[in-house]
């Protein structure tokens, strides 16, 4: 029915055939948000982190992009984020635990920490 229609409008040619290759009119990629393409943004912070309050001393991986912060098992991110925190609602600040490069979570408004790493 359909076929039919096609030829009688002069869309398509009975001499073609079906073995024809198809010609492509428009196409889309999709993209997808994979640790393993290239096309990610570039990360804010990036860094190796131990975990404080951890009953293991397995490394984590942590970075901040695009208004989230990525927590990944192990020392890279190879694999997808076990922890994905969007910052839009947080404060990311200096842990006053006085360890280096430690750093805590609060909301806005607020001075006490919801997550300390």
């Amino acid at each position: 029915m359909v076929i039919a229609s096609l030829l009688e409008a002069g869309h398509a040619s009975p001499s073609r055939g079906m073995d024809a290759k198809p010609r492509v009119i428009s196409a889309e990629i999709k993209h997808s948000k994979d640790v393993h393409q290239g096309n990610l943004s570039k990360p804010h912070i990036a860094g190796e982190l131990g975990l404080l309050g951890e009953t293991t001393s397995e490394p984590h991986w942590v970075e901040v992009r695009d208004g989230q912060l990525l927590v990944y098992p192990g020392s890279t991110p190879q694999h997808a984020p076990m922890w994905r925190l969007p910052l839009r609602h947080l404060n990311l600040q200096p842990a006053a635990t006085g360890r280096p490069r430690g750093f805590s979570l609060s909301r806005h408004g607020e001075t006490a920490p919801i997550a300390t790493f």
